[in-house]
C-alpha cells in the first residue's frame, strides 16, 4: 500500500453530533473494569471511565454525548492514544473514520455470526489478501465489481492487487480515500464491515 499522511491529533471540540469507535485487541487476562487493550504492538491498561467508554465502542460506533468533565477527558485520552476515532455522525464522517482504522480478521470463535453473501465476499478479501485492505481498498474492489479470485490472492500476488487498484492519479495523499467517498457503493460497504464486526468476524486495530 501507498504511504500514509500523517494525521495530526487535535484537542475535542463540541461533542454534539459526533460518534465514536474504538481501535485494539482485548488481552485475555483482562476484565471490564480492567482492560488490558493491544494495538500495533503496545499494550494499554484502561480502568473506570476509560474501559466502559472504550467497550461500549467496541464493536459498533457509539454515540458521544456532551457529560462530564471527566468522560471528556478520557475519550480525549483514547483518542491521543489512538485507541478510538471520532467520527460526524452521517454516513460520511462513519466511512472517513473507518479509513483510518486497520481493519484485520479476527481469530477464529465459534461465536462469530452468520454472513450474508456481500459480507462473505468483503471477509475473503480481507482473510486472503496478501495485505491488510483499507476500506477505501474494500469500497474500490466492490465498485468495480472485482471478485477475489485467486489471481489477486495470497503474499505472492500482493503487486499484482496493489497495481489492480492504485495508478498516478489515486496513490498519493490519501486520494483513493477521497475518491471512494464518492463511491455508490461506499454506504453498503461501511454497513457490511460494520455488520462483520458485530458478528466478531473481524477487528480494529
Amino acid at each position: 500500500m501507498p504511504p500514509k499522511s500523517v494525521i495530526v491529533v487535535k484537542p475535542l471540540g463540541g461533542l454534539n453530533a459526533m460518534k465514536y469507535i474504538s481501535k485494539g485487541i482485548v488481552v485475555n487476562e483482562s476484565t471490564e473494569q480492567r482492560l488490558s487493550i493491544l494495538r500495533c504492538g503496545y499494550e494499554f491498561l484502561l480502568t473506570g471511565t476509560q474501559a466502559a467508554l472504550w467497550q461500549n465502542g467496541q464493536f459498533a460506533f457509539s454515540d458521544i454525548q456532551d457529560g462530564s468533565i471527566i468522560q471528556k477527558r478520557a475519550l480525549e485520552q483514547l483518542r491521543r492514544q489512538e485507541l478510538v476515532e471520532i467520527a460526524e455522525n452521517n454516513n460520511a464522517g462513519l466511512y472517513r473514520a473507518l479509513t483510518r482504522c486497520i481493519i484485520a480478521p479476527a481469530s477464529r470463535s465459534k461465536l462469530s455470526g452468520w454472513m450474508n453473501c456481500d459480507e462473505g465476499v468483503l471477509y475473503k478479501w480481507l482473510c486472503r489478501a496478501g495485505m491488510h485492505l483499507t476500506l477505501a481498498e474494500l469500497v474500490f474492489l466492490t465498485e468495480n465489481k472485482v471478485l477475489p479470485a485467486d489471481k489477486w490472492m495470497g503474499e505472492d500476488k500482493r503487486q499484482e492487487l496493489t497495481d489492480l487498484i492504485y495508478d498516478k492519479n489515486n496513490i498519493f495523499d490519501n486520494m483513493l480515500e477521497t475518491q471512494m467517498e464518492h463511491a455508490d457503493c461506499r454506504d453498503d460497504v461501511v454497513h457490511h464491515v460494520l455488520s462483520l464486526l458485530k458478528k466478531k468476524r473481524i477487528i480494529l486495530l
